[in-house]
């Protein structure tokens, strides 16, 4: 329970700091505490003109848009990436998460499966990695791609990692064959965790 709370916090604070929604949703936060409290002040008709007609516009189109954040370790860094290079970061990243014997197949006729490696009990796994932009979710019907190229490696398992997020027949068809799946805010997380680095 703890640690679904962990991630459930950890995913609320990437998606606040992340997407554009969430960045505004606290700077009108902050901006309600903010005029709230100029109410109590005596007075404050001349700092709640200013506020309201320079300051708020300002910084909730700074909020908005996002200029000031580090690019770089993020989404934004992954995106940038050819399909090739973000199947070497997940590959990369692969290895401090305890898999081994780690190798890229990804190419024509790699049936869905663009790396493979080794779990700690040495069973086959096969991972695909989807560089997809943040609103395009992965489907039931790329799931089952994938489970036909783990039957033509001969996998044990399998893990589906992507920039973006799953349909929820997507995430009830991997729960039910075992697939493990790594979404965006997931993936952003384990990167920064295990300092893998994001270089185009």
């Amino acid at each position: 329970m703890r640690q679904r709370l962990r991630l459930i916090a950890g995913q609320t604070r990437e998606w606040l700091i992340r997407t554009s929604r969430g960045r505004l949703s606290v700077a009108v936060a902050a901006w309600l505490i903010v005029l709230g409290m100029s109410v109590m002040l005596t007075d404050p008709i001349v700092w709640r003109a200013f506020a309201i007609g320079v300051l708020c516009p300002v910084s909730l189109l700074l909020a908005y848009r996002g200029d000031w954040l580090p690019r770089p370790s993020g989404l934004h860094g992954l995106l940038n990436l050819t399909p090739r290079q973000f199947e070497e970061i997940v590959a990369d990243l692969l290895q401090p998460l305890g898999y081994t014997e780690i190798r890229l197949t990804g190419g024509p006729g790699d049936m869905g499966v663009d790396v493979l490696g080794r779990d700690a009990a040495g069973s086959l796994v096969a991972i695909q990695c989807k560089r997809y932009q943040p609103d395009r979710d992965i489907s039931s019907s790329a799931v089952q791609t994938f489970m036909g190229g783990m039957v033509a490696h001969k996998a044990d398992s399998g893990i589906i990692v992507t920039t973006s997020e799953f349909s929820a027949p997507a995430r009830a068809l991997a729960t039910a064959h075992g697939i493990r799946l790594i979404d965006g805010l997931e993936l952003s997380r384990l990167i920064h965790e295990h300092n893998v680095p994001v270089e185009a």
